[in-house]
This record gives C-alpha cells, sequence and structure tokens, in this order.
C-alpha cells in the first residue's frame, strides 16, 4: 500500500489478511469508513481481490463496513487472476447464495466443472473446476509430471472444487484434496466453517479431517 502510483490510481488491490484488519477492529474502537476507504485507495471504480476463496459471512460483514464497493475474482498462478469475477453491482443484490459465489467466467476465459471422468457436469452438481483460454500457463517448468497432471486435454484442473447455478454463477466448495469422506460421504470443511462463523464469538475456524477406525 505504499507504492507512489497508488496515490494516482483508479484501481487498488487488497489482499483479504489486510481487508480483515480493517474489518475487524480492536475491542471498544468503532471504525471510520470513510478512513477505512481512504486505507484502501477505493477510488472509482473500487477493485479489491481475495487471495483465497472466502465465506459468505467474511463478505457480509465487509459490506457491512464499507458497503457495495467491491468486485470479486478468483484465479490462481496458473491463470493469474483471470478465472471468473463478481462484480461490484453482484455485491449490491442482497442474496446470499449470489454473495457466496465467485461470479461467472472472464472474458477469453472458458470454465467449466467436471466430474471424476472429466465430463462436464449439470449446474447444481459439484465436480472440479476446470478451465482454459490464452492466460492459462502453458505448464510447469522443468516438471513435466506436474504439468500432465493439471493440464489434460487443452483444460488446466484447478484442483478446487465448485458448481454452477442455473444463471452461470460459480460457487467454489472447497479443495479437492480437503475433502473428507465419512460413511461414503462427501464433506466440505469450507461449509462446515461458513456455519460455524455464524457464531457471534467465532473470528476464524479451521476444519479438517481426522482417520477414525470406523
Amino acid at each position: 500500500m505504499a507504492i507512489p502510483w497508488l496515490d494516482h490510481s483508479a484501481y487498488t488491490v487488497e489482499e483479504a489478511s489486510d481487508l480483515r484488519r480493517l474489518v475487524y477492529n480492536p475491542p471498544g474502537k468503532r471504525i471510520d469508513r470513510k478512513k477505512g476507504r481512504e486505507r484502501l485507495r477505493l477510488i472509482s471504480p473500487p477493485f479489491s481481490i481475495r487471495r483465497r476463496p472466502d465465506v459468505c459471512v467474511e463478505a457480509g460483514r465487509s459490506l457491512a463496513t464499507f458497503g457495495p464497493v467491491f468486485a470479486q475474482i478468483y484465479g490462481q498462478g496458473e491463470a493469474p487472476m483471470t478465472i471468473t469475477s463478481l462484480r461490484r453491482r453482484d455485491h449490491a443484490a442482497d442474496a446470499d447464495a449470489l454473495l457466496g459465489s465467485v461470479g461467472f467466467a472472464r472474458s477469453g476465459v472458458e470454465v467449466a466443472v467436471v466430474d471424476a471422468d472429466g465430463r462436464p457436469l449439470p449446474p447444481g452438481e459439484v465436480g472440479e473446476i476446470v478451465c482454459r483460454g490464452d492466460v492459462v500457463t502453458a505448464g510447469y517448468w522443468d516438471n513435466p509430471r506436474a504439468t500432465a497432471e493439471a493440464l489434460r486435454d487443452g483444460w488446466l484442473y484447478t484442483c478446487d472444487m465448485g458448481s454452477f447455478d442455473r444463471h452461470g454463477y460459480l460457487t467454489l466448495r472447497d479443495r479437492s484434496k480437503d475433502v473428507i469422506i465419512s460413511g461414503g460421504s462427501n464433506i466440505y470443511p469450507r461449509e462446515v466453517e461458513e456455519v460455524l462463523l455464524r457464531h457471534a464469538d467465532v473470528a476464524e475456524v479451521c476444519v479438517t479431517g481426522q482417520p477414525d477406525p470406523e
């Protein structure tokens, strides 16, 4: 935030950890929304990037503090912040389902949700998120094995699990490697975390699976 050109820029990137420090103030202190916006450099049109897929609860708290001034972008190093986006006006929709999504595919990028065999899934079905386009990496340097695992038939397999709604908005469920399998069912830690975060006394939470003999 100390880079001089930010004073003259119309866009600012703010990581989740820094945004949280503005939203969660020390006990007994009230946030000054005007000063908070100045610190974020939210100059028209405002812009925000979340480094990690966040839960609807966190987005709601941010909106309650600063108002509908954010845009979110979902991406990863292999497709730099260009997979999907949730626009500023989408944040003002006052719908938890929409607010909890990461938006729709950005221009020049094709996004799909597929099953374990790489077949596209219909809206509402959870699968792995894949994408393709000119922005997608050509592979990992000097690592053909990792390249073959991530890039298949021109698609980048993100290892993120998600689903589309009927309007084309994508919602992240969890990382495929974090899914907990119990009794033949898939449990997504992110969904459990979102419920726990709704409690007023819970500031942060992390759900992990533990081996069970049964």
